[in-house]
């Protein structure tokens, strides 16, 4: 695979024709199967006709939903209107219905959901498509873009509910092309022969999924195998939750608040977390740090008060970055507003640990200790 990030000094930029290509309009049925790590996280039926697309897509985070999707387009390929409804299999009931048409040069979008009614007028151009978390058909249609247009990096227009937002698409070459989230970061795919997504991997970004192009699966007994895990109370459960350390030790009381990624079966250390690499130590909003005095973490000087901590891993430990601001996504990293960095010490585990903690122990000494499969990264803590 050729997913090289590298910046690119020169390209064109267009923003692309809503057009559903030649290539994806005869009658078809295949499927989309997307993973994290080796647990399987959806997966996608799609139909595409003369005009347009369907698909039935099982979710199982946090537990089982299915969603029915249609896309309807004209004879150009432009889409005419779009709407998806979202059930709970377990009691057949709806979750979420949502339709979006062109009302003159506006997209009018109704979303129903808790007993909300939401309703918008988008003013955008008819290049608009879709977007649905952790769907992938309408990446489909923007990479075949890619794949066919004569210039290297494009611009595509999405809505999600009523947002709005813009994609980048950059053709690498006629095997590689990337797609860049506005926050998420960048997916690698590779198209087929005729532009069709075949593989999509996103390890660079902040889901670390992968999603591959299958001919054939039995989806109804998926879906009851899935919605039957949740009954046994062995739901997928979240992509990432939320953990918190608490507690007063050596008359300090530290609180910690921070993402709890699961391992997966992925390779962690030097895989998913790359070496070398700013990580926002945990997932989604930024890893919080509290203490109540003053401490010393590693080598540096932390006043009482609340941090954001951030890490640079490496294979003996790497960098501890102590942030002084807070409030913030993990993405959202201002080296200006550093209070410090200090050095963490690697230990290699005899056991594996799932899930990513963070605590403090005091044992013999008092340390603030990151585990995740068989790694501990450690910083002492001391006092003036």
């Amino acid at each position: 695979m050729k997913y090289a990030l590298q910046c690119l000094s020169a390209f064109v930029v267009l923003f692309t024709s809503c057009e559903i290509p030649e290539q994806m309009k005869a009658n078809e049925t295949y499927y989309f199967v997307t993973k994290l790590g080796s647990d399987t996280l959806a997966i996608e039926e799609i139909h595409l006709s003369a005009s347009a697309i369907t698909s039935t897509v099982v979710l199982r985070s946090p537990k089982t939903s299915v969603q029915k999707s249609i896309l309807e387009f004209d004879k150009e390929g432009k889409m005419l209107t779009y709407s998806r409804k979202v059930m709970n299999p377990r009691s057949d009931s709806i979750i979420l219905t949502e339709e979006a048409f062109w009302q003159g040069d506006s997209l009018i979008v109704i979303r129903k959901a808790n007993g909300q009614i939401r309703k918008k007028a988008v003013s955008t151009n008819k290049s608009i498509v879709p977007f649905i978390d952790m769907v992938h058909w309408p990446f489909e249609i923007m990479i075949h873009n890619s794949y066919e247009s004569e210039h290297q990096l494009i611009k595509q227009d999405v809505f999600s509910g009523t947002r709005t937002f813009t994609f980048e698409i950059n053709k690498l070459d006629s095997d590689s092309i990337t797609v860049k989230h506005p926050t998420r970061g960048v997916m690698g795919t590779i198209p087929t022969s005729n532009g069709t997504l075949q593989f999509l991997e996103a390890g660079n970004t902040t889901r670390a999924l992968t999603v591959e192009r299958v001919t054939s699966l039995d989806l109804e007994t998926l879906i009851l195998k899935f919605t039957q895990k949740d009954i046994n109370s062995n739901s997928f459960g979240s992509l990432s939750g939320r953990g918190k350390f608490d507690q007063t030790l050596e008359g300090v009381h530290y609180l910690i608040d921070y993402g709890t990624p699961q391992k997966r079966d992925r390779n962690i250390w030097g895989g998913l977390i790359k070496f070398g690499n700013l990580w926002r130590t945990g997932a989604n909003r930024a890893t919080h740090f509290s203490v109540d005095k003053d401490i010393i973490l590693g080598d540096l000087d932390v006043p009482a008060g609340e941090y954001t901590l951030f890490t640079i891993p490496e294979e003996s430990g790497g960098t501890l970055i102590i942030n002084k601001q807070t409030g913030q996504n993990g993405q959202r990293y201002d080296e200006a507003q550093d209070l410090g960095r200090t050095e963490m010490r690697a230990r290699e585990l005899d056991y594996v640990v799932e899930i990513f903690t963070i605590e403090v122990l005091n044992d013999q000494h008092v340390m603030l200790v990151l585990k995740w499969d068989k790694k501990a990264l450690e910083i002492p803590i001391s006092f003036k």
